[in-house]
């Protein structure tokens, strides 16, 4: 038994910040279990909160710009996530010199660190979502990614497909979900093709699915599989996240 499949609202953002309501409702009916919203927040939180009651839908986490966890925005962010009962903060993307060298990305870990320092006591994890910069081997020959996580405490949210994308020879992605245990709080499940790109389906692509998904749950420790699919040339919106999650289903 696999642990539940939620959508990245990324996936479906032209509906998500038209209609809340109605993104949520076209989430559910495909079978969706949970939800996991990004940007900055602006609906009122009783809003966000009724429509994922309405939908049966747990609320995995937000993906929030930095900017919004530090400083004058880190305590009405803080009281924002409590009020909307969301358990999961994550940097979704930051300037991929960042992962330049290793020292600027230790100077990156020390900062996750200090937002999930200030995060901790109010029962709410920080994750960071990877692109492809993070694999994108350093002049020591160490990936990013690995110095990000042995240098910080906060969740790996791995994304499949853009660490493939990275297109760096050897890169095995049941590996990262193993080598931290633990450290997979979630995941992003997002197909990939070394042929294609972005440009595929699960199950057509070049991910291994299984194996990920079991490393991911048993060494990793992940409580949601989170599917974002962002291609638009294939399928539409939620066209691409009805695929998704039966080819799951199918594979799973």
């Amino acid at each position: 038994m696999h642990k539940p499949i939620a959508l990245e609202l990324y996936s479906v953002r032209d509906l998500y910040q038209k209609d809340f309501e109605a993104c949520l409702r076209e989430t559910a009916a495909l079978g969706y279990r949970g939800v996991e919203c990004f940007g900055d927040p602006a609906l009122p939180a009783e809003r966000v909160r009724k429509a994922l009651e309405a939908n049966r839908l747990s609320l995995v986490g937000w993906h929030l710009p930095i900017e919004t966890l530090e400083g004058e925005r880190l305590q009405e962010t803080i009281l924002y996530l409590k009020a909307t009962g969301c358990p999961r903060a994550v940097i979704p993307w930051i300037e991929p010199e960042t992962f330049a060298t290793v020292d600027s990305v230790k100077v990156f870990a020390a900062r996750l660190n200090r937002i999930a320092d200030a995060l901790a006591p109010h029962g709410i994890t920080v994750g960071y979502h990877n692109h492809d910069a993070e694999f994108i081997p350093l002049e020591n020959g160490e990936l990013p990614w690995a110095v990000l996580m042995d240098h910080s405490h906060v969740f790996g949210q791995l994304d499949t497909g853009n660490a493939l994308h990275s297109k760096t020879p050897g890169i095995d992605l049941t590996h990262l979900v193993s080598r931290w245990p633990g450290r997979a709080e979630t995941v992003h499940l997002k197909p990939y093709s070394y042929q294609t790109g972005y440009e595929t389906m699960i199950g057509k692509d070049d991910v291994p699915w299984v194996a990920f998904v079991n490393a991911a749950e048993a060494i990793g420790k992940a409580e949601w599989l989170i599917v974002e699919f962002e291609e638009e040339k294939m399928y539409g919106q939620f066209e691409g996240a009805e695929l998704c999650i039966r080819a799951l289903e199918a594979i799973l």
